[in-house]
């Protein structure tokens, strides 16, 4: 397993969804952020859940959980938080294992409603873990659709 690549990943969900998890974001911005999409809401608040309880527990004086915080004010924080996060995960295979369970289930959708049109979108994972779909409600119309999913064993 490769512990800074799993880090990497774990950050690239975390970063944009980070003002929204833990408060730091508007009301407003919380309520649009969830209606979008409550499943990658939902998968985002727990995958942020089991880390951010695992920083809490690192037992260094709260450095660790302030690091995923100040990610929130500064997004420039992000890579360190990234090396600490790839070496707690290579120190606890029980907490890498949860996590690379959490990111392959992740599942990038999109649905639709009766007679939606969608057009111009593309969905890309480099991972190869999870899941794209796409599902649409009576007579809805998909144009241009790009999905892209690396394969795992290339």
């Amino acid at each position: 397993m490769d512990f800074a690549e799993l880090a990497k990943q774990i950050m690239d969900i975390l970063t944009p969804m980070l003002p929204f998890l833990t408060g730091a974001g508007t009301i407003a911005g919380t309520a649009v952020a969830t209606e979008v999409s409550k499943d990658l809401y939902q998968q985002g608040k727990h995958l942020y859940t089991v880390v951010h309880e695992h920083f809490d527990q690192a037992g260094d004086d709260g450095k660790a959980s302030r690091a995923l915080q100040s990610v929130v004010e500064d997004p420039d924080n992000r890579d360190t938080v990234e090396i600490k996060l790839s070496r707690m995960l290579a120190a606890d295979p029980a907490f890498a294992g949860e996590i690379q369970q959490i990111v392959r289930s992740y599942r990038q959708s999109i649905n639709t409603g009766a007679e939606a049109e969608a057009s111009d979108i593309s969905m890309s994972n480099e991972t190869g873990d999870g899941v794209q779909e796409i599902q649409g409600g009576d007579r809805s119309k998909f144009q241009r659709i790009n999905m892209n999913m690396k394969n795992p064993s290339a």
